[in-house]
């Protein structure tokens, strides 16, 4: 690779022997180049093969022929000690322009692909790495979030990648080596034919056939090989005579080691001292670099670099890399394991004084053994940096070798302790035996207290609640009487896993009705009892007054906001669902600001989520779709996705996008038998709906008994969040089914009663009038709209409004077609295609004209326009925007230059009030009231005078 015009280094001219008998890799080359070019989307290019086959040169092939069609070349080449270094390929490939660090993993990897995305609206852009199965784990990570936004990119990514068996690879490696999802170029071994010319071309000399099939055989066809042996017998001639096969063979089997030890015997001393200095060490720099681990003068070392560059045994006088990792292994297995590692180390003290740490741990990373305390700190630190870089799986196979060390055991406990962690940070479960010996090992204490916390999450990742349970008791129990606040905190923690495991919820209960809502010695786990209380409130279907006090209690103060934003979710998720989702909504905003200050990804998803569903429950199904489909999304996404999806399925079905909701069923994997558990019970609803939509009622109508009967064994009696047996008798009236429709609204309307809640009431008298009928019937249907005329619950009173105006259509057809036609227009206005279908069909049975027109304003942006413009609205600049969307900046100023002309707008600050407008000026949602900022500040100066309260005989909170 060369460097290129820009800064950049290109592709250098690839010799013509090195292309021998690749016409068909250079012309699929060509034509993935062209398509990029044409269609201006990305590809993936894979050059695989074994050592030697030539994919290095069909890789600056591909380089210079990109360059000249008028992409920008990014390139890097990778070396074997590379994989120790947090993201040195990527550092290595963008250079100046990778983002500065000091954020979390994610976040910096969503930064780094979006400067790529940037760089490629201003040119077609190749990205190439060779050697890239040695590539590190964190830049991995990143190629393979590229590598997904590919097709919104003119980007092609080009890596060259040495064949071998997949088991032991990464799974950012083998998605990126999937060939299903790229171009795949596989250089076969030249024919015997092309062997022969290669050879001749060589030898400057005439060589027989017969003696050139031998070397084609000996070599199996590899450039390389062939390359080697044409030099080897150029320097001792070409055998001849009848044992002129047997001569070929021998040198041929041993063909680079040979050539190797007889470069290596026309050597001098400090030659061959500089030679395996870069064999041992890997690239340290310049040849100066070289110089001083071996003890040479860096002027003489510049002369021997250049000597060692004429010879083919460095690549670069200036990089100090040998000519080919087959020249590396040879002179490696040349020089013996003592000198190597003595070496090693000269190579890492020289980095470590450098201040290159990092560098310095990768090259002790293979040395044995010896219990030296330089070592080991020199490997923790490094651990430490690539922590910090968002790189635990580099961290902890940096922190196991510094234990094989061994440290002290002073230090022993400490490092053990932070290998836990990095295990825990990417989900492996050896972090639990590591914790568990850390846990041993650790003084007895506060001092203990976080090794425990820990254990406790890796127990519960693989579903060991009660095990993570006993640890936490074990360690408050322990901290009890030197710390009884950090007592409480595990406690805490142990009580918010408890709700993880339906099976431990009398235990659940137990320690509610021990705690109470009485203030302890940590205010912390004060607020995280108070969330548990709400939610087990709502759960349990006491009045929702009751779980909206506890919920707001909790969020009081921003203690969780600062320091436990599970807990603070679980609180904003209980005012959602427990009738002021605008409150929730306002809370959840501030969740997510302080989410991507701190680079927590994952609860950033699930937030999304929640606002998500906060919308759909508001009835701007729309907007709800924006959000859900942005935590869908993310990256971390994974454990967003079941909750997400559920909201998801049911924003389409109202927007009558049936086919787009199957094929969401589909994508996700989730037409088979769903898990037992509590997310299950939202997609079983959410299945049955999209089937009964799509025509299969009696299959819906089992997901829906399905989902009831999950309900009923994981003990949850608010029947409004999962509302089952309205949506199934409003299929059983369609069937004409209406006892078993009846029975079904007797039981929701008993449980609903107890929630005091309006809006759970309301659906239930609309169905119940639509199956009375007749005076009994519109009595119901009117009670519903009263009770919705001034709710959040748009879409619910839409659906109202028709089903009274269907009522009376007969009796007073002026005041039906009012009716009719506001619920039509109003679901039209929400998005809610699919009701407002449903009212456009009876207005014109009522002999009404439904409206025409065509949608303008907020309900005629794109979901990708929507989205956009939400993020903008809360606040967000066009690079957080592109960084949560992993797209460019210039999509995301397309997309809300749109949204600007289609809203009739010209300034940011305006985004909330259009969004929030339906076309008509009116707005989208009934007005609710949000609680100022500051208003939680004050509550929770009023709370300190307030009576500590005390839980009942059934375990229901008192109000205090």
């Amino acid at each position: 690779m060369h460097a290129a015009p820009d800064g950049t280094r290109g592709a250098a001219l690839v010799g013509d022997d090195e292309l021998l008998e690749r016409d068909l890799e250079l012309a699929t080359i060509q034509a993935l180049l062209d398509r990029v070019s044409r269609t201006r989307r990305g590809a993936r290019l894979l050059i695989e093969g074994p050592a030697g086959i030539g994919k290095s040169a069909l890789l600056r092939a591909t380089c210079g022929r990109a360059e000249a069609q008028g992409f920008r070349v990014l390139s890097a080449e990778v070396s074997d000690v590379a994989s120790q270094v947090a993201f040195a390929c990527a550092r290595s490939l963008l250079g100046g322009r990778w983002p500065a660090e000091g954020v979390e993993a994610a976040a910096l990897i969503r930064r780094a692909v979006r400067i790529v995305l940037d760089l490629a609206e201003e040119d077609l852009l190749l990205l190439a790495i060779d050697d890239a199965q040695w590539a590190d784990s964190a830049s991995l990570r990143w190629l393979a979030m590229l590598a997904r936004q590919l097709t919104s990119a003119p980007v092609c990514l080009a890596l060259a990648v040495r064949s071998g068996p997949l088991e032991d690879a990464s799974p950012a490696l083998r998605e990126l080596l999937d060939d299903r999802r790229a171009e795949v170029v596989r250089p076969a071994r030249l024919s015997e034919a092309a062997a022969a010319r290669l050879l001749r071309e060589r030898l400057d000399a005439p060589l027989d056939d017969e003696l050139a099939a031998v070397c084609h055989a000996d070599t199996g066809g590899n450039p390389y090989l062939l390359r080697t042996l044409g030099d080897a017998l150029r320097q001792n001639g070409v055998p001849t005579g009848t044992a002129a096969p047997a001569r070929i063979r021998e040198i041929g089997s041993r063909a680079v080691s040979r050539d190797v030890a007889r470069r290596l015997s026309e050597l001098d001393e400090e030659e061959r001292d500089l030679l395996y200095a870069a064999a041992a060490v890997g690239n340290v720099g310049e040849a100066g670099d070289l110089a001083a681990i071996v003890g040479l003068d860096p002027t003489r070392a510049a002369d021997l670099a250049r000597r060692l560059t004429e010879v083919d045994l460095l690549r670069s006088a200036h990089s100090a890399e040998l000519s080919h990792p087959l020249v590396a292994a040879a002179v490696r297995a040349e020089m013996g394991a003592e000198r190597r590692e003595r070496l090693g180390r000269a190579a890492a003290a020289h980095l470590v004084a450098r201040g290159e740490v990092e560098e310095a741990a990768a090259r002790l990373m293979d040395l044995p053994p010896r219990a030296d305390p330089t070592v080991v700190e020199t490997l923790a630190r490094a651990a430490e940096i690539a922590t910090s870089r968002g790189a635990p799986d580099v961290a902890a196979e940096l922190l196991t070798r510094a234990l094989a060390e061994p440290p002290e055991s002073a230090r022993r406990a400490e490092l053990r302790a932070a290998l836990g962690a990095a295990l825990l940070a990417f989900a492996d479960e050896e972090a639990i035996p590591v914790l568990e010996q850390a846990l041993a090992e650790a003084p007895a204490g506060p001092a203990a207290a976080p090794i425990a916390a820990a254990l406790a999450r890796a127990l519960h990742y693989v579903s060991r609640v009660e095990d993570a349970v006993d640890v936490l008791d074990a360690a408050a129990e322990r901290c009890q009487a030197e710390d009884p606040a950090l007592a409480e905190e595990l406690s805490a923690h142990a009580l918010l896993y408890v709700s993880f495991d339906h099976r431990l919820r009398p235990v659940r209960l137990e320690r509610l009705k021990r705690h109470g809502d009485r203030r302890g010695a940590s205010e912390l786990a004060y607020r995280m009892r108070l969330a548990e209380l709400a939610q087990e409130a709502l759960r349990a279907g006491r009045p929702a007054p009751e779980a909206l006090d506890l919920a707001e209690r909790a969020l009081a103060g921003g203690v969780l906001l600062s320091a436990e934003l599970p807990s603070f979710l679980n609180a904003a998720a209980v005012l959602v669902y427990a009738g002021r989702p605008a409150a929730g909504r306002f809370h959840l905003q501030d969740m997510m600001a302080r989410a991507r200050a701190i680079g927590e990804a994952t609860l950033l998803g699930v937030a999304l989520g929640v606002h998500g569903e906060a919308r759909r429950l508001e009835g701007d199904v729309v907007a709800a779709e924006a959000d859900l489909r942005t935590a869908l999304e993310l990256p971390e996404a994974t454990i967003t996705r079941s909750f997400a999806l559920r909201g998801l399925l049911e924003a389409l079905v109202e927007q009558g996008e049936v086919a787009t909701a199957v094929e969401e069923l589909r994508r996700a994997g989730l037409t088979a038998t769903l898990p037992d558990a509590t997310p299950a019970v939202g997609l079983l609803y959410a299945r049955g709906r999209v089937r009964m939509v799509s025509g299969a009622v009696r299959q819906g109508l089992d997901d829906l008994r399905l989902a009831g009967e999950m309900m009923a064994r994981l003990e949850i009696l608010d029947p409004h969040a999962v509302p089952w047996r309205l949506t199934a008798a409003e299929a059983l009236i369609e069937l004409g089914e209406g006892g078993r429709a009846d029975a079904l609204i007797d039981e929701y309307v008993a449980l609903a009663d107890r929630l005091e809640l309006p809006e759970a009431i309301a659906p239930a008298l609309r169905l119940r009038g639509r199956l009375l009928g007749g005076a009994a019937g519109r009595r119901e249907l009117e009670r519903a709209v009263a009770l919705l005329e001034d709710s959040w619950a748009r879409l619910e009173l839409a659906r109202a409004l028709i089903d009274l105006g269907v009522a009376i259509a007969e009796e007073d057809r002026g005041a039906a077609r009012e009716l009719i036609g506001r619920g039509a227009t109003l679901a039209e206005e929400l998005g809610a295609v699919a009701v407002a279908r449903r009212g456009t069909e009876k207005l014109v049975q009522a002999g009404g004209r439904p409206r025409r027109g065509r949608r303008r304003g907020a309900r005629s942006l794109t979901p990708a326009e929507r989205r956009v413009a939400r993020l903008a609205a809360e606040g967000m600049t066009n690079r957080e925007a592109a960084e949560t969307l992993v797209v460019s900046e210039k999509t995301i100023e397309t997309h809300l230059a749109a949204a600007f002309r289609k809203l009739g707008i010209s300034a940011r600050g305006q985004l909330g009030g259009a969004l929030a407008r339906s076309d008509d000026g009116l707005p989208i949602s009934a007005p609710q009231p949000s609680p100022p900022r500051g208003a939680t500040a004050a509550r929770s100066a009023a709370e300190s005078g307030e009576i500590p309260g005390d839980l009942g005989v059934d375990g229901a909170p008192r109000p205090t």
